[in-house]
């Protein structure tokens, strides 16, 4: 079987933004989470 795995050599600015793109998405994550969370405790009062 063929090796399938290719390796890409990444910009040190390249590797910055994509981690930004994570961290971001994780960030909104959370705060839909808070969100969440806030509402159901109003709810419950």
């Amino acid at each position: 079987m063929p090796n399938l795995v290719k390796f890409i050599h990444l910009t040190d600015d390249d590797k910055a933004a994509l981690e930004n793109i994570l961290r971001q998405s994780t960030v909104e994550e959370s705060l839909g989470y808070d969100i969440e969370l806030i509402y159901v405790k109003r709810e419950e009062e």
